[in-house]
């Protein structure tokens, strides 16, 4: 396989996880106590790049391994980014609120 296959593959990868989990992460941030997700959500998200730096460190990286780890960090985007979009910073601008001004 060619590098720019491989780009586009890697690139794939890295939306297809949004793109199918953002529903799901949607509803979960809806039925779930904002903060507590999401303060739980990015201690999960940790794990991958601290896995990767463990990888390189360690000089065990290859292609496959790059593809789970923008896989898992992808995933996990799917369920933070509508959770981002529930916050009650972001819902002030569609209330109809101006944005307070620090």
């Amino acid at each position: 396989m060619k590098a720019p296959d491989r780009v586009g593959i890697a690139q794939m990868f890295s939306m297809l996880p949004m793109l199918l989990l953002g529903l799901f992460g949607g509803a979960a941030a809806d039925r779930a106590e904002l903060r507590k997700h999401l303060m739980r959500l990015q201690a999960i998200a940790m794990l991958p790049p601290l896995t990767l730096a463990l990888l390189i460190y360690n000089g065990i990286l290859f292609y496959e391994l790059m593809i789970l780890y923008v896989l898992a960090l992808s995933s996990l985007g799917g369920y933070i980014m509508p959770a981002r979009g529930e916050t009650p910073t972001a819902r002030q601008g569609r209330e109809g609120r101006p944005p307070a001004h620090g």
